[in-house]
């Protein structure tokens, strides 16, 4: 999933804390990363869930950012 977050400060605790989670992140510029469950995660029907999942818990812990969600995961 692509994410972009207002600041980069935020896009880069983001990309920590997926990565802390277990997640695939790649970051993209200083706003934007491509992020991914761990590849041992749910089935892939439902891997969406589990990083949406990881995404609400970073949003709670950071109330004052922002995270939109650009678009699913770009292949390499």
């Amino acid at each position: 999933m692509r994410l972009r977050t207002d600041t980069a400060a935020s896009a880069a605790s983001l990309a920590d804390y997926l990565r802390r989670c277990g997640c695939i992140v790649e970051v993209i510029d200083r706003r934007i990363i491509d992020a991914a469950a761990r590849p041992q995660s749910f089935a892939a029907p439902h891997a969406h869930v589990e990083l949406e999942g990881y995404l609400s818990v970073w949003q709670a812990m950071h109330p004052e950012a922002l995270i939109e969600r650009l678009g699913p995961l770009t292949p390499a």
